[in-house]
C-alpha cells in the first residue's frame, strides 16, 4: 500500500505513509480497546513497532524509486 501511494505522487510519498502509518496505528489500537473494553497495549509492542515502520519506510522507497522509474520512461 505504501509502495502505491509512493508511485501515484512521488513529492508527497512520505506524508501519505506517516498519515496512513499513525491513523492505521490509532485506529487499530482504538477498535481493539473497544472490543475488549479496556485500554490494550501488545506486550510485544517493542518488536511490532520496529518492524511495521521498517516495512512503511522500504514500502515507501520502494515506490518512490518506482515512481521515479516510470516518470523517466515516459
Amino acid at each position: 500500500m505504501y509502495a502505491l501511494m509512493a508511485k501515484r505522487d512521488v513529492a508527497k510519498a512520505w506524508s501519505y505513509a506517516a498519515s496512513v502509518f499513525m491513523l492505521g496505528f490509532l485506529l487499530s489500537a482504538l477498535i481493539l480497546s473497544l472490543l475488549m473494553q479496556e485500554l490494550y497495549i501488545s506486550p510485544t509492542w517493542f518488536v511490532e513497532l520496529p518492524l511495521s515502520i521498517a516495512s512503511a519506510i522500504v514500502g515507501t522507497l520502494a515506490g518512490i524509486k518506482w515512481g521515479t522509474k516510470n516518470a523517466i520512461a515516459t
